[in-house]
């Protein structure tokens, strides 16, 4: 594939396409503005600043092996809250991020134009987060607008949690798994019966975000290329119309309820699978790699309860029709097969001050005909400790995450300081390891130590 990606779709400056994409982000913006006026005109109320957040955010890093910069990325993200009577309430989110490093922001073929960023340069953007209005409605909500739908209950293991699409620029090396991306849409939570309902309606058809061709967590293992080998020929990328609105839209219903200590749910959602099938295709220019994002379903439960001084939780999700690479005939050959995910944890606050979180999760995919170019079965585990030291000034945190059935992974040690409550200082490092065609082993040479600090006005 080729160092850099191409979407046949007009993204160039200047291009119509481009002119497209921002009158539909003003006219978003319209939208907004119209519904935050609606609602304050509605409720004939003083509009009243709830909370407001400034987070600033450099994360620097360099590579293990050669000592060279890998990682220069600063981050500032505003955040607010109205409230505009006693029923509406507006939330708003930025985020504004610089970067010039091997890492990159990631690509943003991958979004519709409804959610590209207000400001695109190639080390330089600003996005909105979040920019939601909620309506209470007796016990419930409506929330209308740009926002995540975060189902699940195991921590970055994504079972049941595959409703919103995630960034991937920085593999799962992030704070917080997985990283969300924020989508265009309809919310709605309440109870019905002693029921909990979250039923939600995602007309944006953005998926995950990719780490950009050439960066340093781009896909390098065949089974993220389709089974092409890293030395295959290279060939220009396309990506599929990221712009059916309503035919790529996903649709997701979740019912939960408490029975005793125990919480327990169940859930089904429609919707373009959020990580891509890579088809061979011809264009104009020849042929070319698509990344294709079929839709597919999704049935699934969780279950979650105390157990003494501890907490287990259980997730199984079941996928009828999740595309799959396969070797095939030809290359990069698509089908569909079933799929079966299911996973626990357990918390558990240990002696000695230790809190620990282990977690370990089965992915099967069917067997046929043809292989799929991933393992018909994987087993990843995690495992977190964390303990606080000098009234948790201190915190120590180290983590392994892996596949079990190869025996790749990667461990991360971290030392935090936090100043005071508005100042926090992080030293930590990604040490990966495995083999070049296994999913952590593909970044092996990719282990580095790296540096944050981040300070909340």
């Amino acid at each position: 594939m080729s160092r850099h990606p191409t979407t046949g779709s007009g993204h160039g400056r200047g291009t119509p396409a481009r002119r497209v994409a921002g009158r539909r982000r003003r006219a978003g913006w319209l939208l907004v503005g119209t519904l935050l006026g609606a609602a304050s005109g509605a409720v004939r109320a003083d509009v009243a600043l709830a909370n407001r957040k400034v987070d600033i955010e450099y994360w620097g890093g360099m590579a293990v092996d050669s000592g060279a910069a890998t990682l220069s990325r600063l981050t500032l993200a505003p955040s607010a809250r109205l409230l505009l009577g006693e029923r509406w309430r507006a939330d708003l989110a930025l985020r504004a991020e610089y970067a010039e490093d091997d890492t990159g922001l990631g690509t943003l073929d991958t979004y519709s134009h409804a959610a590209r960023p207000i400001v695109d340069g190639d080390h330089f953007r600003v996005e909105v987060d979040r920019a939601t209005l909620t309506r209470r409605i007796g016990a419930g909500a409506l929330i209308v607008g740009k926002q995540t739908v975060p189902w699940g209950v195991l921590d970055g293991v994504q079972i049941t949690d595959r409703f919103d699409a995630v960034r991937r620029r920085d593999f799962v090396l992030t704070d917080v798994r997985p990283e969300r991306l924020a989508r265009w849409g309809v919310r709605w939570q309440g109870y019905l019966g002693g029921t909990n309902v979250d039923a939600a309606v995602l007309a944006d058809p953005t998926v995950s975000q990719l780490a950009g061709l050439g960066d340093v967590f781009s896909p390098l293992a065949p089974r993220l290329r389709g089974g092409l080998p890293p030395d295959a020929p290279a060939l220009p990328v396309v990506v599929a119309d990221r712009d059916a609105y309503r035919g790529d839209a996903t649709l997701g219903l979740r019912l939960k309820r408490r029975f005793g200590s125990v919480e327990a749910s169940v859930l089904t959602l429609r919707g373009p699978d959020t990580d891509p099938a890579l088809r061979l295709v011809g264009t104009g220019a020849g042929p070319a790699v698509l990344l294709d994002y079929p839709e597919r379903h999704l049935l699934g439960t969780t279950l979650e309860g105390p157990l003494g001084q501890a907490i287990w939780r259980l997730e199984a999700a079941y996928v009828p029709d999740q595309p799959v690479n396969v070797y095939g005939a030809e290359p990069l050959t698509v089908v569909e097969r079933r799929r079966w995910l299911v996973g626990g944890g357990l918390d558990v606050n240990a002696p000695g001050g230790w809190f620990v979180n282990a977690q370990l999760a089965v992915d099967q995919i069917e067997r046929g005909r043809l292989d799929p170019t991933r393992p018909h079965r994987d087993v990843v585990g995690t495992l977190r400790l964390q303990r606080g030291f000098r009234q948790d000034t201190v915190q120590l945190r180290a983590e392994l995450l892996g596949t079990l059935s190869d025996g790749d992974g990667v461990v991360r040690p971290v030392v935090e300081w936090r100043g005071h409550s508005h100042l926090r200082l992080e030293l930590g490092g990604d040490l990966l390891f495995g083999e070049r065609d296994e999913l952590f082993g593909q970044y092996r040479d990719a282990s580095r130590i790296w540096v944050r600090v981040r300070f909340s006005l």
